[in-house]
């Protein structure tokens, strides 16, 4: 099956300043123009976009097997990121997963309600007076409130 995305100029490098500008904004751009899967190429790596909300469980549980980590991002990420489930796959994924599920089943509201609170006056009062499309600001208001919550890394402010 040949996933759509943008041709590889340059062995994809070109789209580089575009994915370390703005990843959401160049993202939600491929989406629209290819659909809900999304293939960019960068060299010999090769990135896949999934938008759907069906995707994460049929990548990371439904076919985990056919989707490896590949030992190059494994490398480059490993000294920040550790071998922790980010970068894991076959038998380390699935050890570390039951308890990282378990958490984010049992995961605290309140936190999550407190982030979504913040974030969507952040966004409000950055916006305040001006039109604005508001699918793509309730977009970003859930991907900060997820980077937050499920990552916890904030937006800079």
């Amino acid at each position: 099956m040949k996933i759509p995305g943008p041709r590889s100029w340059l062995l994809g490098f070109d789209q580089v300043p575009k994915v370390l500008g703005d990843l959401l904004d160049h993202s939600r751009k491929l989406m629209e123009q290819y659909g809900d899967i999304v293939q960019v190429r960068i060299a010999a790596v090769r990135l896949l976009l999934l938008r759907h909300p069906d995707h994460p469980h049929e990548v990371l549980v439904r076919r985990s097997e056919a989707f490896i980590r590949e030992p190059r991002i494994q490398r480059i990420f490993a000294p920040w990121l550790g071998r922790g489930i980010l970068l894991s796959d076959g038998p380390d994924w699935r050890r570390q997963r039951p308890p990282i599920q378990g958490a984010w089943q049992h995961h605290e509201g309140q936190a999550a309600l407190d982030a979504a609170v913040r974030h969507t006056r952040r966004l409000l009062l950055e916006r305040m007076g001006q039109s604005f499309d508001f699918a793509e600001a309730t977009e970003r208001l859930a991907f900060s409130v997820m980077m937050e919550t499920a990552l916890g890394q904030s937006d800079p402010e």
